[in-house]
């Protein structure tokens, strides 16, 4: 039998097998939160996260440290108008560093939501030729998920085809998904 990767339902599996269930037993609820609790998250996380290194591309001062950095651009995001794009900017040219980081991805994950198509393709085209360890990063699966719906399977084939190129093994005892 041949492994085949499946993108299904903003998921991607590594199947030998497809096993069809009847449909009352393969949906769920799905699990949502709201904007004041995802404040919260990335505010506590903020407080509690180290230093990392401030990117080229940012236009903060050079002296804000990592945490506030995220702090002003989820800020920037909920704002809206031209914070927001020059947060959307701030965020892209990072998107890589974020999405491995707990809070970064978190923030990574609310620009898609803010973001409109194109920033949103611009966004996800940070991730090319890094999802192989983005799929086993527990931060930045989630932000390879968050692609494909905000993006669409057109656009997001490219991880598709980046799971392919890596070992099957090493994605399917994967346990970030």
């Amino acid at each position: 039998m041949s492994a085949a990767v499946i993108v299904k339902n903003t998921f991607i599996c590594v199947v030998e097998d497809e096993i069809s269930l009847p449909l009352a037993r393969t949906r769920s609820r799905a699990n949502t939160a709201d904007v004041a609790t995802l404040d919260r998250q990335v505010a506590s996380t903020l407080i509690e996260e180290e230093d990392e290194e401030v990117s080229k591309c940012t236009s903060l001062p050079a002296a804000v440290s990592a945490k506030h950095r995220l702090g002003y651009l989820a800020v920037d995001l909920d704002v809206g108008g031209e914070a927001a794009v020059a947060a959307l900017n701030e965020i892209r040219c990072s998107v890589r560093s974020f999405a491995f980081d707990a809070a970064g991805s978190r923030l990574v994950l609310r620009a898609f939501e803010v973001a409109r198509t194109r920033e949103a393709k611009a966004l996800a085209a940070g991730l090319k030729g890094w999802v192989g360890e983005a799929a086993r990063s527990s931060s930045a699966c989630r932000v390879l998920e968050q692609i494909v719906r905000s993006v669409g399977t057109a656009d997001s084939a490219f991880i598709a085809e980046e799971l392919l190129a890596q070992d099957l093994s090493t994605l399917v005892l994967n346990a970030n998904g």
